[in-house]
């Protein structure tokens, strides 16, 4: 008969064989958080409690490599919009200080330093307006709005703002009732209309419409004239720091995944459909109605 050393002895050992696998993923686990997220739990195939446990991590692992290469992409692209008007101001600088110039020349060389600072005014304060974004914090000031009023004035002030633009608001035949923020909500609606006329031209034709739905959104659609978006662009065109086209000056990039990001902080989406006519870009913001 076997003595009680030697069952305790077997019982010690079953159970380090049944731990052996949470031992591996401690081990892999350990080498992840130094920072080498490429690496994943293995026995994530098997059916057991410890293979979902392992299929569960690699997905959070996952997400969290995405997250960081999205982070490093960012700060590259940021860093590179931020030394292009930072080169051009010092260049102009030495140049025109390396010898006697005329006023009419220091004049000319200060009003492309003043254009490079705005430019890099409206770059720092759309990164502010991101990382605000991404804190995903946004709902804490989220009051009642009527979207269809929204839109109305954000159209007034473009106009306004582009006298050769035309466009044609058909909103919904009675009130929208939403929730947000509205300086943020105004912001997404005018982001797109701005990028209309910067790939466009001033004289744009822009159509808006406003539409509930049956499961429980409404949209706010606006649809240009323009040649409209290459199909190669189509999928990076709500992505940090990526032009429509070479053609449109002065912009950085940001407009449209602030409009994203607004959208999705809303509870919403920002997207890009096909036009009816086969001409034009047609974008779609929709948010989910306030609950009554």
């Amino acid at each position: 008969p076997m003595t009680a050393a030697a069952l305790g002895l077997g019982s010690y050992l079953i159970a380090r064989r049944a731990l052996y696998p949470v031992a591996a993923m401690t081990a892999t686990a350990r080498e992840i958080t130094h920072g080498d997220l490429r690496r994943r739990i293995e026995g994530a195939r098997s059916q057991d409690e410890l293979g979902h446990l392992a299929s569960t991590l690699n997905a959070m692992i996952g997400r969290l490599n995405e997250t960081v290469d999205r982070e490093r992409r960012f700060t590259a692209d940021a860093s590179h919009e931020l030394r292009t008007p930072l080169a051009t101001i010092e260049a102009s600088i030495d140049v025109t200080l390396a010898q006697e110039r005329t006023p009419a020349e220091y004049r000319r060389v200060l009003r492309l330093v003043r254009e490079q600072s705005q430019r890099l005014h409206r770059l720092a304060g759309q990164l502010l307006l991101l990382a605000r974004l991404d804190a995903d914090e946004l709902r804490s000031g989220f009051a009642p709005m009527e979207l269809r009023g929204l839109v109305e004035a954000v159209v007034e002030s473009f106009c306004e703002r582009h006298p050769q633009a035309s466009v044609q608001f058909d909103g919904a035949a009675g009130p929208i009732e939403v929730s947000g923020d509205l300086e943020l909500l105004a912001r997404a609606v005018l982001n797109v209309l701005e990028n209309a006329v910067a790939h466009v031209g001033p004289a744009v034709a822009v159509e808006i419409s406003c539409h509930c739905h049956a499961d429980g959104t409404t949209t706010v659609t606006i649809e240009d004239d323009g040649p409209g978006v290459a199909d190669q662009v189509v999928p990076e065109l709500f992505h940090r720091f990526r032009r429509g086209d070479t053609g449109a000056r002065g912009g950085t990039g940001l407009g449209l995944a602030i409009v994203q990001a607004i959208m999705q902080g809303h509870g919403g989406a920002a997207r890009l459909d096909p036009s009816p006519n086969g001409r034009g870009a047609r974008f779609e913001l929709t948010l989910p109605l306030r609950d009554s």
